[in-house]
Parts: C-alpha cells; structure tokens; sequence
C-alpha cells in the first residue's frame, strides 16, 4: 500500500495537468503519504478531496466533521503552561480551573518521611572496674547501651527486660589511632595534586575487607585519624573513622575534617639543607596566606557594615527631609524659569560597594586552621624544623597546632608545654625497618615529654595500614619505658578525642557519648592482659 501511494505521489508530482483520480483512491493515497511522508502530508490532504491538485478542496476526509466558518479546529483550543486545553472560561477539558488545581495539590498527601534505621538491641557492661576517663575510675558499675549510645552508668541501673550482659574485669573507651593510614589509596601516597580542600575520605576505600578491621578491634582500637596524601607538603582535609565491619567508610566517620596535614621536607627524605630550609617556610608560609585570607574577609565584612549602615543613614535623611526637599526643587525650578536658565537636577552618588575577596576552597581551609577553628598536625623531626614550628606558633596564636613525629622535640619541651603544642609520638621498638628521623626518638621520649608537662598522643605512624592493629603493643612499650598507664590511656582516648574535636562522641565513658567499648580481662597495658569484647558504635564486633 505505501508503495501505491508513493507512486501515486510521484506520478501526480510529475504529470498534475493529465492526471485525475477518483475521490475515494484520492483519500486513501493522501492517508499514506501523511503517514509515510509527513512533509508531504499537507499538500495531499488539500487535494484529495476533488481528486485534483489545483486550489486546496474544503470538503472533509471521510468520517471528519466538517468545520463551520470562523470555528477553529479542534486541536487550536487555548492551552495552559502544562499543556492541557482549557475553555474560553479557563476550564480544561476535566472543567478544572487553576483554582481547582490548587486546591487538589493541598489533597494531595505529602510525601511519609523516610523510616529510621532500626535500633539495634540494648546491651549491658558488668564492669569490675571502669575507666570512665583516665582520671576517673569506678568500680562495680553497670554501663546500659540503647541505641548506640550509653543510656546510663552506675551501680544501681536498672536493666530492661531481656538485654543481654557482659561480664569484664575492666573496661575503657576504645582506642582511638590519631596517626593512621588505614584503608588509604596506595596512590595517594606522596600525590603532589593534592591541596588543602582535599579530604580523606576520597582517598579511602570504602570496601576494605571486613576481616583487617576486626583484626585491628582485636588490640582494641576503634577509630582511627587519617589523612589523604602523608608524605605531600600539605595532605589536605583529615578524618577520623571508625573500624566497623558492617559500615562503609563513609557511613562511620566520626568526623571528616576534623584536621589539616602538613609535612615538612626531611620527614618526606630530603637530604638537602638549603632545600629543607626553603621547604620548611614555603609549608608554613601555608599557614601565613591562611591569615591573610581571613584578614581580607573580615575587612570586607566590617566595610560592607558600614557601607550598609550608611546607606540606611542617607534613605533615613531623605525620607526625613523628603517635604522640604520638594518645596526646595519646586522653587528652584520656578528659579530656573523666571531667569531663562537650564534646572538641573542634584545628582546623589552613591557610595561604591565593597567588592568581597574571590572565594578560594583552599584558602578557606587555610583560614580555618588559622584561625583555630581547625587543628593543624604538622609532622616534623629536625630540631630546625621544631624551631620553625615554635616560632610559627608565636606568630599565628590562634592556631592549634600539634607536632607529629618529634624525635629531637626533647630540647623543645619546655616551649612545647608553654605554648601548649601536644605531640603524636610513634614509639617503634629497635630492629623494626622505620625512618631514621622516626626511630631517633626512642621509646623513652613520650615519658620524657610527659614529665616536662607536654600532652602526648600516641598513634601507629601512618606507615602501614595494618599498623593500627599494634598501637596498644607501642602503649605498652611506652608504658615500659616510663610512661605512667594513665597517661598512656589519655594518649588513647580522651586526649585524641579533645585534639580532633570528636570528644563530644568518643574519648570517655560518659552518658550521651556513642559507645566505643573495650572489655579486658585485666588492666590495659599489663602484659598478660586480653581483650574480650569490643562495642564499636552501640554494636558487638568482637567476642571472644
């Protein structure tokens, strides 16, 4: 059929003085040609009707009503934004007006909430001694977890129906690794591209295998800081997570900037002294053009006040002076008039608006860390780059700064303690393949640092990403080598949970906090001492 109609086409586009059709084969031609040629479909419809292609026919197609004079087809009613077609009332096709549109979108039910995340079942701690934080110790208390967080401490709580118990000698908030490279990217190591809006979480993989990090909540650490490039000049944004095998990195981070990383030249295996010089004021300078940003932020925003205050001083003395005004142009015009002369109008000039300062997502981490608002880790070993840290600190008072590494800070400790800098030491028993400018600190220094009234923090040192697993061994070899067990526990918890602003989460013991557990069968540190029962998050993720 459409081949008839094609060659119908074709034979009365080559010969339309000779050739004449009947008005029946006409129709049905027209029909198949809209349908198989749709740029043709107009100009057969016009002639099929008198089966000539002269002037268009006003007779119909078949079935077609016809159209009365000055009616317009049915497809030309007036149509609405949304397409649908209304009456000369403003009605549609349904006898709906926008009115009644408005009423059926306020019937209309919203939309439900979505449902929360199922609770997960209550627990209870036994605990013959607890550490609610290292200065803090009760005996014989029960700790009731409902819904992740601890509900209640104390020795007369009163337990629902059904929750189940755990018994433990002793019990501590979980470990918190404030110097981690866990499930980092391999290729974020020593990445150059990095700045310092960029964020951990980015560089961490969000499928690491369950089975490392219950071998981590093994030793008893359930959280832990990381950075997204730790050998890079500036590492960006950090973050602490947590080790949970039943989340995704992102579904348990604790915080995600909780820190800004920065790392200075011999710390990364520059041997050149000049180059080290050059890199240690180009890594702090970091911090410099940080204030600077913020400066130029707080001047617009003081000239933008005044700027506004000014504007509504002069609308509030024209509107005041607005009769007076008008009498005053009214008689200049009269003025103008009377002598011959041209009347113009005063002119106000407005004052030009403060231009706020280009917005950088970099110079804005950098302004936040100058400020305070962001703790800076800087890591540093040399007793020249320490020097260059303090002499920093001095300049930019706000910012929190923390020293990672350390191994000459022992002749700083007392300007360390002044100027109130903590220090994340990872102790590393001799024989073990670490950096030299690391092991030059030795085991003794935390208790050295502690002594001289410096906070010390103790982590794994980013080498490894399974180092995590060994923090409590460094503990306790710190322990052995002078550090006090309560210093060593602060080391772990309450001080890296203060330092990184997530205390108000994790660190301590405390009704509200989200609960980080670990359940021992003797004290922390003791050699013999084992880790029963780990709570990550209100869940059981280790028992043993």
């Amino acid at each position: 059929m459409l081949a008839i109609a094609s060659l119908l086409v074709c034979g009365f586009a080559a010969e339309p003085a000779f050739v004449s059709v009947s008005p029946a084969l006409g129709a049905a031609a027209a029909f198949l040609t809209a349908a198989a040629a749709p740029a043709n479909a107009a100009e057969v419809a016009t002639s099929a009707g008198d089966g000539s292609f002269g002037e268009p026919s006003a007779e119909p197609f078949a079935g077609q009503d016809p159209v009365e004079k000055g009616e317009k087809p049915a497809g030309d009613e007036p149509k609405d934004k949304e397409g649908g077609e209304k009456d000369k009332a403003g009605k549609d096709k349904a006898g709906k007006s926008k009115d009644d549109d408005k009423d059926d979108k306020k019937d209309k039910p919203k939309p439900k909430p979505t449902p929360p995340k199922p609770k997960g079942p209550p627990l209870a701690v036994r605990a013959d001694k607890l550490y609610v934080r290292p200065d803090r110790v009760l005996e014989g208390v029960t700790v009731l977890i409902d819904d992740g967080r601890i509900a209640a401490v104390g020795t007369d709580v009163k337990l629902p129906e059904g929750v189940r118990t755990l018994q433990a000698k002793v019990v501590t908030a979980g470990f918190i690794d404030g110097w981690s490279s866990f499930a980092l990217d391999p290729a974020a190591f020593g990445d150059e591209r990095i700045s310092p809006a960029s964020t951990a979480l980015d560089a961490v993989d969000p499928y690491v295998d369950p089975r490392w990090e219950r071998e981590v909540l093994r030793g008893g650490v359930t959280a832990y800081r990381v950075q997204t490039a730790p050998r890079t000049r500036i590492g960006g944004l950090g973050a602490v997570l947590r080790f949970h095998p039943g989340k995704l990195a992102h579904e348990s981070a604790l915080s995600s900037d909780c820190s800004l990383a920065l790392t200075l030249s011999s710390a990364r295996g520059g041997d050149d002294v000049f180059e080290r010089a050059a890199d240690t004021e180009r890594v702090l300078g970091a911090i410099a053009d940080g204030w600077a940003y913020l400066q130029e932020k707080n001047e617009y925003k003081h000239e933008l006040a005044a700027w506004e205050k000014a504007i509504a001083d002069k609308q509030k003395e024209l509107d005041d002076g607005f009769k007076k005004a008008k009498k005053d142009r009214e008689k200049a015009q009269a003025d103008a008039k009377d002598k011959g002369t041209e009347f113009k109008e005063k002119e106000y000039k407005e004052d030009k608006k403060p231009k706020a300062p280009r917005y950088d997502e970099d110079r804005e981490v950098l302004a936040r860390a100058a400020n305070g608002e962001l703790p800076v880790v800087v890591e540093a070993h040399s007793a020249v780059q320490i020097r260059a840290l303090l002499e920093s600190a001095r300049k930019f008072k706000r910012a929190r700064l923390v020293l990672a590494g350390g191994a000459e800070a022992r002749r700083f400790a007392k300007e360390l303690a002044e100027l109130r800098i903590p220090v994340l030491l990872s102790p590393q028993p001799m024989g073990f393949y670490v950096e030299g400018a690391i092991s030059s600190g030795g085991l003794g220094l935390a208790a050295e640092l502690e002594e001289a009234g410096v906070e010390v923090l103790l982590g794994s040192g980013g080498a490894d990403g399974l180092a995590s697993r060994d923090l409590p061994l460094l503990a306790s070899l710190a322990v052995g080598h002078g550090l006090s067990p309560k210093a060593a526990l602060a080391a772990l918890t309450t001080r890296p949970a203060r330092v990184f602003d997530i205390a108000d989460k994790v660190g301590s013991v405390e009704i509200g906090r989200e609960a980080d557990l670990v359940l021992f069968d003797g004290e922390p540190f003791a050699a013999a001492t084992k880790v029963k029962s780990v709570i990550c998050g209100g869940d059981l993720v280790v028992e043993e």
